[in-house]
């Protein structure tokens, strides 16, 4: 249970950072080593991410209890880092490669 907005956002960083990991990957030849950011998956995980946002706003007493300008908050940011994601997925075509030599 999150008692704080100080463990939620905790929370929320943590989430966000396994997320991240969970569509990386890294690949070694030689002393190259590629890192590899699934785009594509991270979008997906933001899209879910906006539906659950909306899910639980859409319940009458949390917007109540919220008040109408944190509402707005949320529903503004949510909104915003969707949309940057999105023309980040369609710069990088699902994939984002780092690429260095460890020599």
């Amino acid at each position: 249970m999150i008692k704080s907005r100080r463990s939620l956002l905790r929370t929320a960083g943590l989430l966000a950072c396994g997320t991240a990991l969970a569509a990386c990957t890294i690949t070694k030849s030689g002393n190259v080593t590629s890192v590899t950011l699934n785009v594509a998956k991270v979008d997906a995980y933001a899209k879910a991410a906006q539906n659950f946002a909306s899910t639980i706003l859409s319940v009458p007493l949390v917007t109540a209890t919220l008040g109408a300008g944190p509402v707005a908050l949320v529903n503004a940011a949510v909104t915003g880092i969707v949309a940057a994601i999105d023309q980040f997925d369609a710069a990088a075509n699902g994939a984002a490669t780092v690429s260095y030599d460890s020599t």
